[in-house]
């Protein structure tokens, strides 16, 4: 048996330490690279992690070594990329994921250096059904994983095919870990041993003539000597390698492979640490927004800018997605470090929040001419259908007696006075999540331009809402004129239109009947609590204690009804216990409060809630149920493109052992899960069962009950970094640091909706559900704008329209996947333009000079228009 045996770091960024502690030990790590690679004739490679990123810390902080670490590299004796940074797979989108390859190749073509073309994933906490499509559409040759494969296959190797069932990649499954072969404090002796045994072991299980073992573990430091050992082991032949010559020598053969599906998140041998989509819970929402905002409305208005001729902010974009996808590293963004790295990581997201949010303000202007504000209001829909749904835009008014015109048609207008510009903004960074920040972008421009900003600050703002019927892909521009609004106020706590009766209870959640499915549903949006002693990468139980229905009534009700929708507020005290330990919840309560708006429309079925909680309780996790039309046997989220299916039930094969603490963060038998198995779940933005639709931003965990409701995660309240003893893990997953600031204390804002609908194909749940998530831009404008720019992509799902990444080129992509049966589509442009290419995700052509496309059921094309 041939062993490769790789050596390498696992570098984590940021994690038990903040940054720049771990960036000193990394310096020491790459001078002594540097120093010492070439001195010892048996070390041949090195493979610095997977990430772009390690090496770009160092040259910013060794400038001096620059050219010596890029000349290890064009030598091939150093290995980087291909992604930027190792990001988690379930709390960022498909579009993140491709940006970090992006960044990565620009920064490698910047300074001709080559990638690994590999798809390095080693430590992922589970992987995302969609994945092989991503490493299939990036032109890399193949994946490693770790995590989460499980029962699926105990082989080596293994063709991973995504959910689509279209996409295939060859895998090493790397299921004895990146450290199988780590040094640490072993003697050479003892090395010897751990290289044989792993190489017996490993030949069981492959297909190939080959077993990879991998010499390396989180932030060590290189042993120069190791090679030096592979002359004794006669048994075997044992070479220094590189994943890239592995994975080249393994599947040159033919060999018979089994075939994976779809996401991999098995607990049984390692420990998946499922609930990090729901830790730090202020990440997620403030990602969400992130994402949105740069991917739906940043990023198509650049080419928008682009085709109109007018200025580019490409670097402002690219300086801000690279503060994004730093955030991305799953110790960074799943909030399971200690908290001076997440104020760290709070700061990036904030700053690129920002810097989207003038950006966008910027473009507004130049697309529309004019940096003055005026009389109209116009909007713009980034979907690729068209759209009516409610606006919300901040504007400075002298009163509130001002209605929206569509032409000479009054629309009915909601305005109030918000106080002053600056106050409302703070708010955005005093309550975390929510939208806000998006509505008040139409006020953003005149802090940018105005020559003097002191008269700016203490300016009043009005909030005006009102329905809009615009165009896909269109830009539509709205009257707003001095004019009395009809508003209808009372105490009512229901409502009924043709499609849905909606009644408030007395604990502050819905019943609501489906009228054209005949189906009623009771305590929707109900509230409900438990103890949750457990720590930032898994949630844990105390024996005995049962979550449990907030059954405290609401205190106030108010109710408004426009013409097109009517809102009911409620305010709910929660009391819940102040603390828990791992017997008991305290004797001591604290009032958590929470101020939920229902808006109900008169042509929809849907309700859609503003929830604002402040949370005072601590170990404790906060839920929301949401009851199925039926008892299921499946499930659906949408991941990366398209949905993924999951059963209703997951069996666990015996209860969880309590030993937890033990030294291996793994198990390599089958005795039981070494992490609770249950069918708790991870989306990117909504969850269906076909007739009724969850959609949130920023809310990706949720769990199925008796086949007949999910519970979704609003907060979970935890204390530590990692534990020992958890009654739903085996082992320990880190260092067992206090972490207060991931109880989350203080006020967010949750902003969901609930889709009631017929069973539909998967193309009308995903537009409903995008209606509600990818709003109308409103902008004050002098000027006006009536016109759709880019095209007709209506039947289609649009994931990105944005320029190619080499901003130098007057190019741009729009990627797309296809949610109905297999057509073809015919490329419809509203500008002029040289020529239309396929591309893949890379933006390397495939096929030249094409007006039509033939687009299967679940697949995913890119294509680059040339200006």
């Amino acid at each position: 048996m041939k062993a490769h045996v790789v050596t390498h770091t696992h570098w984590d960024r940021e994690w038990y330490m903040p940054f720049e502690i771990y960036r000193a030990r990394l310096i020491k790590l790459i001078d002594e690279l540097i120093e010492n690679i070439d001195k010892y004739e048996d070390f041949k490679y090195f493979t610095l992690d997977g990430q772009v990123i390690a090496m770009e810390d160092y040259i910013e902080a060794r400038p001096e070594n620059k050219e010596k670490l890029l000349k290890l590299i064009r030598d091939k004796k150093v290995y980087v990329g291909p992604w930027y940074i190792l990001p988690d797979e379930f709390t960022i989108s498909g579009e993140s994921f491709i940006r970090n390859y992006l960044i990565a190749k620009k920064i490698m073509e910047k300074l001709e250096i080559e990638r690994m073309k590999l798809a390095y994933l080693p430590d992922m906490f589970g992987h995302n059904a969609y994945t092989p499509s991503l490493i299939k559409g990036l032109n890399l040759q193949g994946a490693l994983v770790w995590r989460g494969v499980g029962t699926s296959s105990r082989k080596n190797e293994f063709i991973w095919q995504s959910e689509n069932g279209l996409d295939n990649v060859n895998t090493i499954n790397n299921f004895r870990s990146y450290t199988n072969a780590y040094q640490g404090d072993n003697s050479k002796e003892k090395m010897y041993e751990i290289i044989n045994t792993e190489i017996n072991e490993l030949q069981k299980t492959t297909e190939s003539n080959s077993v990879l073992l991998m010499n390396g573990v989180d932030h060590e430091k290189i042993y120069f000597e190791t090679p030096e050992i592979f002359k004794n082991i006669k048994e075997h032949e044992v070479i220094h390698s590189t994943l890239d010559d592995f994975y080249k020598e393994t599947f040159s053969n033919n060999l018979k492979l089994e075939t994976v599906k779809g996401e991999l998140r098995d607990p049984t041998y390692e420990p998946t640490l499922k609930d990090i989509t729901s830790t730090r819970i202020y990440l997620k929402l403030l990602n969400f927004e992130n994402q949105n905002n740069y991917y739906k409305y940043l990023e198509p208005l650049s080419v928008i800018s682009m085709i109109k001729g007018k200025k580019s902010y490409t670097k402002q974009i690219e300086m801000g997605i690279k503060k994004l996808v730093k955030s991305h590293p799953h110790d960074s963004i799943c909030g399971c470090s200690v908290d001076s790295v997440h104020r760290d990581v709070m700061t990036r997201l904030e700053e690129a929040l920002q810097i989207s949010d003038t950006t966008i303000a910027m473009y507004m202007d130049e697309i529309s001419g004019s940096k003055e504000k005026g009389d109209n209001i116009i909007l713009f829909n980034p979907n690729e259908f068209d759209i009516e749904e409610k606006v919300e835009v901040y504007m400075t008014l002298d009163k509130d007696e001002y209605s929206i015109f569509d032409g000479d048609e009054k629309i009915p207008t909601k305005i109030k006075n918000k106080g002053y510009w600056l106050l409302n903004h703070e708010k955005t960074r005093l309550i975390l999540g929510g939208t806000k920040h998006f509505k008040l972008i139409s006020e953003m421009d005149s802090y940018i331009n105005k020559t003097s900003i002191i008269s700016q600050l203490d300016k009043n703002i009005y909030k005006i809402s009102f329905m809009a019927k615009i165009p896909a892909l269109s830009f539509k521009t709205y009257k707003i004129k001095e004019s009395k609004n009809q508003i209808i106020i009372g105490k009512k706590n229901k409502y009924e239109n043709d499609l849905i009766e909606f009644k408030i209870n007395e604990d502050g959640s819905f019943d609501l009947k489906d009228k054209i499915n005949k189906i009623k549903y009771e305590k929707v949006n109900s509230f409900w609590d438990s103890a949750d002693v457990g720590d930032e990468y898994n949630y844990s139980y105390i024996e005995n204690d049962e979550e449990k229905l907030i059954g405290s009534k609401y205190k106030n009700l108010d109710y408004y009804e426009y013409k097109d929708f009517v809102e009911f507020f409620i305010e709910k005290d929660i009391p819940l216990p102040a603390y828990s330990t791992n017997t008991e919840r305290s004797k001591k309560t604290e009032i958590n409060i929470a101020k939920i708006k229902y808006i109900v429309y008169k042509t929809k079925s849907r309700v859609d809630v503003d929830l604002i909680y402040e949370n005072k309780s601590k170990d404790h996790r906060l839920r929301i149920k949401m009851p199925l039309s039926k008892a299921t046997e499946k499930i659906y989220n949408d991941g990366y493109y398209g949905l993924v299916e999951h059963p209703t039930i997951q069996e666990n094969k015996e209860p969880i052992s309590q030993n937890g603490g033990g030294t291996s963060y793994m198990q390599l038998n089958s005795d039981g899960y070494i992490e609770e198995n249950v069918p708790r779940y991870a989306t990117e933005s909504f969850i269906t069962d076909k007739k009724i639709t969850f959609v949130s931003r920023g809310l990706h965990e949720y769990e199925v009950e008796n086949k007949n409701q999910i519970k979704i995660t609003l907060i979970r309240s935890v204390g530590q970094l990692s534990k020992n003893g958890l009654k739903t893990r085996k082992v320990g997953a880190g260092p067992t640091l206090p972490t207060p600031e991931a109880q989350c204390m203080g006020k967010y804002k949750y902003e969901y909706a609930y889709i009631f609908q017929n069973q539909q194909t998967d193309y009308e749940i995903y537009k409903h559900a995008k209606s509600y998530i990818n709003k109308p831009l409103a902008y004050n404008s002098k000027n006006q704008l009536n016109e759709n720019v880019i095209g007709d992509f209506s039947g289609l799902n649009i994931y990105s329209i944005k320029r190619t990444y080499n901003d130098q080129e007057n190019t741009y992509i729009v990627r797309f996947a296809n949610h109905e049966n297999e057509k073809d589509f015919e490329i419809k442009l509203n500008h002029d333009y040289k020529k239309i290419d396929e591309v893949n995700m890379a933006e390397e052509t495939i096929k030249q000079d094409i007006q039509k496309i033939k687009i299967k059921k679940g697949e995913i094309k890119t294509i680059k228009i040339y200006l």
